[in-house]
């Protein structure tokens, strides 16, 4: 989801799927987006494993 604060000052918060549509329909009355925070990524670093014989 991505919120988006239009000049009137709603806000609302706008799927990836709908968003073409949004901007389409309220071009030029946007004042800013941001995208929601997502969790940070983890490193896929392999770990070995030692058996013993």
């Amino acid at each position: 989801m991505v919120e988006i604060k239009l000049t009137n000052g709603e806000v609302h918060n706008v799927s990836h799927d709908k968003m073409l549509e949004f901007m389409n329909e309220y071009q030029g009355k946007i004042v800013k987006y941001k995208k929601a925070d997502a969790p940070p990524r983890r490193s896929k670093q392999k770990t070995q494993v030692n058996q013993a014989k």
